[in-house]
């Protein structure tokens, strides 16, 4: 018997969604708070860390660009 279409090839008794358990979230608050200094600190590196690489590439851009034959 074929699978019914549109169920990623589950089975007709597959539920639909599936319960996911939740995450344990801290429930106090954080034992030292952090200075604005600290949180300039990670912004920044997350910015670098993710902006970084898509800059070098869009300046690069050219040189991807170009077709070796």
């Amino acid at each position: 018997e074929a699978q019914p279409r549109g169920r990623g090839g589950r089975g007709r008794d597959a539920p639909d969604v599936v319960a996911v358990g939740r995450g344990r979230a801290p429930r106090r608050a954080a034992l030292t708070a952090l200075c604005p200094q600290e949180s300039a600190v990670g912004l920044i590196a997350m910015f670098v860390s993710v902006l970084g690489p898509a800059a070098w590439v869009l300046g690069n851009i050219k040189n991807y660009k170009k077709r070796e034959e």
